[in-house]
């Protein structure tokens, strides 16, 4: 095995030699002899002597003859510092290695230390991790050995079961201290989104509070600053920093917004944004800013639909967005054409943009029966009700009692406004609660109705509180 060892190496090393005829020559003593002379030689050339002979022909004659493993480790030390006196550093790597592989410690740190910072890779690889960095990876102090098992499996280029996995190594050096390590397994966790574990293995070595991280984390992989940019990441970061701080998460998922102008986690960054105070997310203001100028400036149709051109092709594609922005800019001047606000705001709910809600549901009170926009007003309504969307709920739980566009129906407007009520709609609750109290029939509904409007008024809704307290003047 010794032989196997060491016979590329020494190969090498011969070829590096400066003179053949030197090496047969210092060969011919014992290996002992050879390296004392080699020690002598090289004293002499520090003081600046000339010599006959060159002290790393003796120091590699002695080292190739030596058989006990310490002494050989010991003159392939001699023969590594002579290479580094003449400035040949990948030569003396190559014999620190084999002075390694003797099982001489210090060398074998100087190996490890030269391929942990890049400058050396050892020539018998899989030999040296065998001997010195697996049995220095798994004592208490050897996370920086277990760092670099982990780096070399993971690369490939130590294959094997002996060598175990690059999650073994990485969770050894963790639990060993290294902060490498534990940065290296929570980016490791987030891109696999485990957020939760990313976090806590943070905390492990960061000082700054976690939800400081975990915005800074949604903003490095979402835009791609100081690590690979990854938005589904920044996405996981984002959800997770939300529950820990609403409004900065909100300001930071509009700016995302803005950036990604709605096309990149569209739906996401408005539910994030909405929980922290930005309800009405829209495209870059700078960008509408632009567009709305172009447009005041507009002289003619043709014009119009020039400066709204992106904006089209981005509605046509499916964007609700987009339809959103159009219809606020149309709305300035009532639009042209065939192109009104209405049918963008109805547009842009249809593709599921939750923020065209309230002013979808304002169309009812100016549309007349027979428009045929009524349906499909309805009809996105009671989809996106039945989604569970309580602010729908109640929209269709007012258009039923009140009537108008459709026919007043008392059982689905009480119906739609439960639902939304049981969602925790506050003003739902106020406005059932007066419902059925005031169309009571048999005692049930007025004491439904009252718990209704007690829920509300605990709430804070005023109204709800002013209806109770006279409600409780007038009850016999």
């Amino acid at each position: 095995m010794n032989c196997l060892r060491f016979s590329v190496l020494a190969l090498s090393l011969t070829a590096i030699c400066t003179s053949t005829s030197a090496v047969f020559a210092g060969c011919a003593q014992p290996a002992k002899m050879a390296y004392s002379q080699a020690v002598t030689t090289q004293k002499f050339i520090d003081i600046g002597q000339k010599t006959n002979q060159d002290p790393i022909d003796l120091f590699r004659c002695a080292a190739e003859k030596e058989t006990d493993p310490a002494l050989k480790g010991k003159y392939y030390n001699g023969l590594a510092s002579a290479f580094e006196k003449r400035g040949k550093t990948e030569a003396a790597l190559m014999a620190y290695e084999q002075a390694a592989l003797s099982g001489n410690q210090s060398a074998g740190s100087k190996v490890f230390k030269a391929q942990e910072s890049g400058a050396y890779k050892p020539r018998a690889m899989v030999l040296i991790a065998q001997v010195i960095y697996v049995p220095k990876a798994l004592t208490k102090n050897g996370s920086r050995f277990a760092l670099l098992l982990a780096k070399l499996v993971d690369s490939g280029q130590l294959k094997g079961p002996e060598f175990k996995t690059s999650s073994y190594w990485m969770q050894k050096a963790a639990r060993g201290g290294s902060k490498s390590a534990i940065r290296s397994m929570a980016e490791t966790a987030s891109i696999r989104g485990d957020i939760k574990n990313a976090a806590a293995y943070f905390r492990m070595v960061d000082k700054k509070p976690a939800n400081i991280r975990a915005l800074r984390e949604a903003r490095n992989y979402f835009l791609g600053k100081g690590s690979q940019k990854n938005p589904r990441v920044g996405m996981a970061w984002l959800a997770y920093g939300s529950t820990l701080s609403p409004v900065p998460s909100a300001k930071l998922a509009a700016r995302f917004f803005r950036l990604t102008k709605g096309v990149v986690y569209s739906d996401e960054l408005k539910r994030i944004a909405a929980a922290g105070g930005i309800p009405n997310l829209q495209i870059g203001s700078g960008g509408n800013a632009i567009i709305m100028a172009a447009y005041a400036a507009a002289k003619t149709d043709a014009e119009k639909t020039k400066v709204l051109a992106s904006l089209f092709a981005l509605s046509k594609s499916g964007n609700g967005t987009a339809d959103f922005s159009l219809a606020r800019i149309l709305e300035t001047d009532g639009g042209f054409a065939n192109f009104t606000p209405a049918e963008f705001y109805i547009s842009a709910l249809e593709k599921n943009n939750i923020i065209a809600l309230p002013k979808v549901g304002s169309l009812l009170a100016v549309l007349d029966p027979s428009d045929l926009r009524v349906k499909r007003v309805v009809g996105v309504l009671s989809r996106t009700a039945q989604s569970g969307n309580h602010e729908a709920q109640k929209i269709l739980g007012v258009l039923y009692i009140v009537g108008g566009p459709v026919k007043i129906d008392y059982a689905k407007g009480t119906g739609w406004l439960k639902q939304a009520s049981d969602a925790g709609d506050v003003e739902a609750k106020y406005r059932l609660g007066v419902l059925l109290v005031l169309n009571n029939r048999d005692g049930a509904d007025l004491n439904i109705g009252t718990k209704y409007l007690q829920s509300a008024a605990a709430a804070g809704n005023k109204a709800a509180k002013k209806f109770v307290e006279d409600l409780s003047i007038t009850s016999p």
